[in-house]
């Protein structure tokens, strides 16, 4: 107003508030040259506002680097408000697997669980079958890998399944002969590749190989998880050296002619070696050789180089 009169106008003041905020990080852990983002964020629409972070920043926005608790306090001419974020040391994996079978027999299933023995936090996990579930079912032998990891790293373990069978046994040799004075091995072998497998004799032997020196008939067991198979060698019988029977020797000019029979008692099966001078002979050149199964015959050309025969 003055002398000459006065006017009025109205002046509206905005209404401001007092701020709200939080913190929204980008993770809650933090690994070795991974970083965090952390966002002060507005709960309301305040307006001329301040930035206080304990790290002395002053944006809306930091980046944190290590684990600590981060605050920041946000203020404006009517109030301020405050808000924490813990950002805690992120864990590598360390991914263990364990299994309800190492060892399957057909049909059966082993179940792998992978383990993360240090707790790590936001893991992923992947196995070289591509699955990506914690535990998975198996039913063939193999070697099995899984894969745990998160932002700090990867940590891999490894089991193998063997994949086993009732055993197939075969007890050798298939026939059996004991000489006087002397005994004989018996060997089951297995036949199919069958593992952890149990011995049992009717001898009371419980290993692969029994040693016998007495004639009879002789049976194997052969035992595992998966089954068990047997094997029987009959007849193992009282030995008998072969005897000569005939011995027929012919001196022509420069030749030597020898002719052999011998018995074989126990059909063990014969061998014949010829000897000259202690050295086994072979056929041909100046030695003419035939051997069969009970009948060996020798002719000796030259023979007057060869006197030790």
């Amino acid at each position: 107003s003055n002398a000459c009169g006065a006017d009025a106008a109205e002046v509206v003041l905005p209404e401001d508030l007092t701020p709200s905020v939080t913190i929204a990080a980008s993770d809650t852990a933090i690994c070795n040259g991974v970083t965090v983002s952390l966002e002060a964020v507005l709960g309301n629409s305040a307006g001329g506002l301040s930035y206080a972070w304990n790290t002395g920043a002053s944006s809306s926005t930091i980046t944190a680097t290590t684990p600590d608790t981060y605050s920041v306090v946000v203020s404006n001419f009517c109030g301020s408000d405050s808000a924490e974020q813990e950002i805690t040391a992120g864990d590598l994996p360390e991914a263990a697997i364990t299994a309800t079978l190492t060892t399957i027999c057909d049909g059966q299933t082993s179940t792998l669980t992978a383990v993360d023995l240090a707790g790590a936090s936001d893991t992923d996990i992947s196995w070289n079958t591509l699955e990506t579930t914690a535990s998975i079912d198996v039913q063939t032998g193999g070697i099995y890998i899984v894969d745990i990891g998160n932002d700090c790293g990867i940590s891999s373990d490894t089991v193998e399944v063997f994949a086993n069978f009732a055993p197939q046994v075969e007890i050798t040799p298939d026939t059996g002969y004991i000489c006087d004075g002397n005994d004989l091995a018996l060997t089951a072998n297995i036949t199919n590749g069958a593992l952890e497998n149990s011995y049992s004799w009717n001898t009371g032997d419980t290993t692969p190989v029994a040693i016998v020196d007495n004639t009879g008939n002789y049976w194997v067991g052969v035992s595992n998880q998966c089954g068990m198979g047997s094997d029987t060698l009959f007849d193992v019988v009282t030995g008998a050296a072969p005897v000569l029977f005939s011995l027929e020797c012919t001196n022509p000019p420069g030749e030597i002619r020898i002719n052999v029979r011998a018995l074989d008692p126990q059909s063990m099966g014969l061998s014949f070696v010829w000897c000259a001078d202690g050295v086994p002979i072979a056929n041909g050149g100046d030695f003419d050789l035939f051997i069969g199964d009970q009948i060996s015959r020798l002719k000796v050309y030259n023979a007057d180089l060869y006197e030790g025969v």
